[in-house]
């Protein structure tokens, strides 16, 4: 877990309880993940808070709600990848029909939570190391734009007692 002093230039009191990981600041925007626990047993769901930060002095409108838009990557403490499961792979490639919007004015967030567990096959005691990209467009409806990354954050799950 990072040090306070790192995150207050982005996180309220309340988020600082949690297990964190906060990324570098790229082209006006942060990205912060979190979950409400370091640890958890085998076999309850993990759902990881994505927030991206507008830190920039513009106003931005950014499609929300589609995991398209997003890239999670999952490793063992041995490095090997945490593989999707059928679903997770289909909600990760889908293209949305419509699309939902958020206006975030400078300084503002946009989070989205993600469970994991029925998108990953994430089902075994370990430690776990889990990132996230999201991606920025910079012309609205246009394909062109860049993807930033949180931190690494540190879960484990635990044996069943």
């Amino acid at each position: 877990m990072l040090p306070t002093s790192l995150l207050a230039d982005s996180l309220n009191s309340e988020e600082k309880d949690k297990n964190i990981a906060v990324g570098q600041e790229m082209e006006g925007y942060r990205l912060v993940i979190s979950t409400g626990s370091a640890i958890f047993t085998n076999g309850q769901d993990i759902v990881i808070n994505v927030s991206l930060i507008n830190k920039s002095t513009n106003d931005v409108t950014i499609p929300t709600t589609y995991l398209i838009y997003y890239k999670v990557k999952i490793s063992e403490a041995s490095g090997n990848e945490v593989p999707m499961t059928d679903w997770g792979k289909e909600m990760f490639s889908s293209s949305p029909n419509h699309r939902l919007i958020q206006h975030l004015s400078s300084g503002d967030a946009y989070t989205m939570p993600i469970a994991l567990k029925p998108l990953f096959q994430i089902n075994k005691p370990g430690e776990y190391t889990i990132t996230v990209s999201r991606f920025i467009s910079k012309h609205g409806d246009k394909p062109s734009g860049t993807w930033i990354s949180s931190a690494p954050l540190k879960v484990i799950i635990a044996t069943n007692p």
